[in-house]
């Protein structure tokens, strides 16, 4: 739960204490706290978690706690639906395997169309889970299930019939307090290859970020059935990491599921961007003074996004634009930059830094008589461009 009374969830502080104050049962035996107590082992195992987990229940809490073991290495992640999940004290715990489930029949793939033949996709899949060929272990997001034999997914490549599994799912399903915590100086990293590991908040249940989570490579994911259901704050740091594939918080489901807020970061240095849906709509919220860490050799989503502060530490990539405006706070070009083509200009309503060797440019300019408009860091250690309010950037060159 979360470690300060300040972060409770009030409807159900109200409720347990209306049961404690009238008497009322609260409905059967309270939920069980399990903690984990070795430094590597089977999440499965019973001896694994102290008191022995014998008989897993919808309901149970489970613990990371620093204070026990600080480093936590857990192979054999299955799905499983649990009351919550919390990591606290400074634990470092790492996913390094999963089980997946092998529902019956085979399946095909053709661009983004899976066909089952014997399959039960209803019954075996959901919208948001990874599934895979066993033959080509090449792994896909579910987007939407048409039938018992019909599905779509992410990414390419297509492969003819075969066995296939679905990726194991960790579903937080709600008790006091927030029911994904991973806390001040935690973190949690999913390293597993295939199959890869998805964490989803299930309906009515909140989680909250203030130490980090890191998906090293693969498809891994974190999803939440309820919009605004995840807050990563102050301190709170998601990274999709080197070799990573994908959006991170799922391409399908309700919108604006996590909300970053002041002082939190999201660092994207492969896979595909934060936002997913097709704009004006996002899985992610970004307030003012959180960080979009851009580290990655590929476009950034920009037209119809909002961002807060933007970080970039790359290369120049090229960015056509169309639609509608993107809007960002500051802008940092630490190395490489952008290029953007297109009618559509950002809305830069804070400072824009480039250092040296960096370079924003514009194309076609803002200013119909230039040839180009360009921000370019070369001669120079940086260059600020501050404005106190909301306008649509004209930047002629500097120091060529």
């Amino acid at each position: 739960m979360r470690q300060a009374f300040a972060h409770l969830n009030p409807r159900r502080v109200a409720a347990a204490l209306m049961v404690a104050l009238l008497g009322i049962p609260a409905g059967g035996e309270a939920a069980t706290t399990y903690t984990w107590n070795v430094a590597s082992g089977l999440w499965t195992d019973a001896a694994s978690w102290s008191p022995n987990r014998t008989t897993p229940a919808t309901d149970d809490i489970l613990v990371f706690d620093g204070g026990v073991t600080a480093a936590v290495s857990v192979s054999g992640v299955p799905s499983e639906v649990f009351g919550q999940l919390h990591l606290v004290n400074a634990v470092a715990v790492n996913l390094v395997s999963g089980v997946s489930s092998s529902p019956a029949g085979t399946i095909s793939k053709t661009g983004a169309t899976i066909t089952g033949v014997g399959t039960s996709f209803l019954a075996s899949a959901i919208p948001g889970d990874i599934v895979y060929g066993n033959t080509t272990q090449t792994t896909h997001e579910v987007t939407s299930i048409a039938s018992n034999t019909s599905m779509t997914v992410t990414l390419g490549g297509n492969f003819a019939a075969q066995a296939w599994s679905v990726s194991p799912r960790l579903q937080p399903s709600g008790g006091p307090g927030d029911d994904l915590v991973i806390g001040p100086g935690s973190s949690l990293t999913m390293t597993s290859s295939i199959p890869p590991i998805s964490i989803s908040v299930r309906t009515g249940a909140t989680g909250r970020i203030e130490g980090s989570l890191t998906f090293a490579g693969n498809i891994h994911r974190l999803h939440a059935e309820s919009s605004g259901a995840i807050v990563v704050g102050a301190g709170g740091v998601i990274t999709a990491g080197i070799g990573y594939l994908g959006n991170p918080f799922t391409s399908t489901g309700p919108a604006n599921i996590i909300t970053f807020q002041s002082g939190s970061t999201f660092v994207q240095n492969a896979g595909a961007n934060a936002f997913a849906l097709a704009q004006p709509a996002s899985k992610v919220v970004f307030q003012t003074g959180s960080l979009y860490r851009f580290q990655a050799p590929s476009a950034m989503s920009l037209s119809g996004r909002t961002y807060a502060d933007v970080e970039i530490n790359s290369t120049v990539v090229s960015v056509a634009t169309t639609g509608s405006p993107f809007f960002m706070n500051n802008l940092t070009i630490l190395s490489g930059g952008i290029e953007v083509t297109g009618p559509i200009q950002p809305i830069l309503r804070g400072n824009l830094t480039v250092a040296a060797g960096g370079v924003f440019r514009l194309i076609p300019p803002s200013v119909a008589t230039a040839t180009k408009s360009e921000l370019l860091g070369d001669h120079a250690a940086d260059h600020q461009w501050r404005r106190r309010h909301p306008v649509r950037p004209v930047l002629q060159r500097l120091h060529r």
